[in-house]
């Protein structure tokens, strides 16, 4: 395929992808920090696996993709759990229904068994230099173990 001078070709990096393979301890009705210390990709090494923080590399500005989640390990039926991104320290407007900052999923008969999951996706514009950090919060009204972390993201434009 012939391109023409002047054109500019994107592929979708910086992208990363972390998980978390043990548990993280997640107080009931605490905003807390999620951290994926495992890294599966990092094409620009921009996630930072101790902060859980992914930061916009210099001239890497542009539009994200992001996708995040977590499961709670045996919580109660009638519990709720959310998952949420704050991008330089606050959560981000267009990602928040309920309680300012989240949008509570409830478990509704999942079963003390189970591990249900919260998950979320959202798209972002960013500068060189901001951050993006995945949280959560539960209420079970105890501490809970949050497993199975997942967040992960690409540029799709400038």
């Amino acid at each position: 395929i012939a391109i023409g001078s002047g054109v500019t070709l994107l592929s979708n990096v910086p992208a990363f992808f972390a998980r978390k393979l043990g548990n993280q301890s997640l107080t009931s009705d605490t905003d807390t920090k999620l951290i994926a210390d495992d890294e599966v990709f990092d094409t620009d090494s921009a996630y930072d696996t101790s902060t859980g923080a992914f930061t916009v590399p210099t001239g890497k500005g542009g539009k994200y993709f992001f996708t995040y989640g977590f499961s709670v390990q045996n919580i109660d039926d009638v519990a709720q759990m959310a998952v949420n991104i704050k991008v330089n320290g606050s959560f981000i407007n267009g990602t928040s229904v309920l309680d300012s900052s989240y949008s509570f999923l409830a478990t509704g008969g999942a079963g003390n068994g189970d591990d249900p999951s919260a998950t979320a996706s959202a798209l972002v514009v960013l500068s060189a230099g901001d951050y993006v950090e995945m949280w959560g919060r539960q209420r079970d009204n105890s501490t809970e173990n949050a497993r199975y972390l997942r967040f992960g993201g690409f540029r799709i434009g400038a």
